[in-house]
């Protein structure tokens, strides 16, 4: 069976992308060991321990703005290794799904804590979550990539339209719009060629939510490979920033369990010492 390849060299070197793994899930190719891939199991603006999604971003800020980190124990990432935080230049959060989860627990938990027992205010406390993270990714110092899974919803007239999934109706159909490049993982289902079955769609058709900037795609450039390192390298071509330095947009990719978004990583990464030509 045919690898399908990058076009392109891998724009990152061992240690540089730092994958938030909420789902917990090993990535799904060989070589993982060139990412610093740490397990997230919770979620909470106050945690400042190893495990707790807020935690990672707090370090990455603080070496990014030449503050210290702070010193603690069992920050490292799945392979035992301790995290070199100012070499990281792009973080994954996979999944956004997953991440939903564990706040919703944070918040359901706090509102348990104040003595309320109407999930409608932990809904609440949820949303204002949301909104700050939101907020802290756009202000974020390197680039964010994000996984999420689909939530199918029905439009005006009645179609399917899929878009990210988020818990509770008054964020329901939203989070694309805090992104300017959605993609969305739509495998060729007849296609025999596992190498060319994975893709990516670029923009909005059959009721998936998609975007990309005004002519960062040609028009028969609908679906392309689940490379993320190709899609990187347009993304910096279109800003006309140097790979890997510039800050570009943080970039969504939704999809179903098994479409090709963990995969899309397999490029992205250098080996220590491998010379690309």
């Amino acid at each position: 069976m045919e690898k399908q390849q990058s076009v392109h060299k891998p724009i990152f070197k061992e240690g540089e992308v730092l994958v938030l793994n909420t789902d917990n899930n090993t990535l799904p190719f060989k070589n993982i060991e060139r990412f610093v891939d740490v397990q997230v199991t919770r979620f909470s603006p106050v945690d400042n321990t190893a495990g707790c999604f807020n935690f990672y971003l707090r370090q990455l800020k603080l070496v990014k703005t030449g503050q210290e980190i702070m010193q603690v124990d069992g920050d490292v990432d799945r392979h035992g290794r301790k995290i070199d935080y100012s070499k990281v230049k792009l973080v994954v959060i996979d999944t956004l799904t997953k991440l939903f989860e564990h706040m919703l627990v944070h918040y359901k938990l706090t509102n348990t804590a104040s003595g309320s027992k109407d999930l409608r205010n932990a809904f609440g406390l949820f949303q204002g979550g949301v909104s700050d993270l939101w907020i802290g990714l756009n202000s974020f110092p390197i680039p964010v990539v994000l996984f999420s899974h689909f939530d199918e919803l029905l439009d005006e007239q009645g179609l399917i339209d899929r878009r990210a999934y988020i818990p509770g109706k008054a964020m329901s159909g939203k989070v694309e719009a805090e992104f300017t490049i959605v993609l969305a993982a739509v495998p060729d289902r007849y296609e025999q060629d596992i190498s060319k079955r994975f893709r990516f769609q670029t923009s909005m058709l059959s009721g998936y939510t998609c975007k990309t900037p005004l002519e960062m795609y040609n028009n028969d450039e609908l679906y392309v490979p689940n490379d993320l390192n190709s899609i990187l390298y347009r993304v910096y071509e279109y800003y006309e920033g140097k790979p890997g330095e510039y800050r570009i947009p943080n970039i969504l990719i939704n999809g179903a369990s098994g479409s090709g978004k963990s995969t899309s990583l397999r490029n992205l990464v250098e080996k220590a010492g491998q010379k690309n030509v």
